[in-house]
C-alpha cells in the first residue's frame, strides 16, 4: 500500500517539480569570437543562474512580457557591499540573438555560441 502512494505521489508531484526552461537558455557572447574562447566575454544563462568567468548570479522573479519573446528579471549578485538585485530584461530576436537592456544605456545584442 505504502508503495503505491509513493508511487502516485511521484506521479502527480514530478510535474510540479520540474523546472521551467527558456528559449534563451545557452551561451551567449557579445562578440561571436569570444565564443571560440570559453572564458574570455562569453557567458551561460540557465533558468536560475547568470554564469561567466568574473562572476556567478541567480536570476529570479523571471516574468514573460506580452506575446513577445521578452522577459523581465532580477539578476541577485555578489558585489563589494553585499548582495545587489540587478533588474534586465531580455528580448529574443530569432533563436540565435538576445537583446539584453540593464536598466540604462542603449541595450546589448549577445550572439548565441554554437554547442
Amino acid at each position: 500500500m505504502k508503495l503505491v502512494i509513493f508511487a502516485l505521489f511521484g506521479f502527480f508531484a514530478a510535474p510540479a517539480l520540474a523546472q521551467q526552461t527558456y528559449p534563451w537558455e545557452g551561451t551567449w557572447a557579445y562578440d561571436p569570437a569570444a565564443c571560440a574562447s570559453p572564458g574570455k566575454g562569453s557567458y551561460t544563462l540557465t533558468a536560475t543562474e547568470a554564469v561567466s568567468p568574473q562572476q556567478r548570479c541567480t536570476l529570479h522573479d523571471i516574468t514573460a512580457i506580452g506575446p513577445m519573446q521578452a522577459w523581465q528579471h532580477k539578476l541577485r549578485c555578489k558585489t563589494e557591499d553585499g548582495m545587489a538585485d540587478l533588474p534586465r530584461l531580455m528580448l529574443l530576436e530569432g533563436p540565435d540573438a538576445l537583446w539584453i537592456w540593464a536598466g540604462s544605456g542603449a541595450p546589448l545584442r549577445y550572439s548565441r555560441c554554437p554547442g
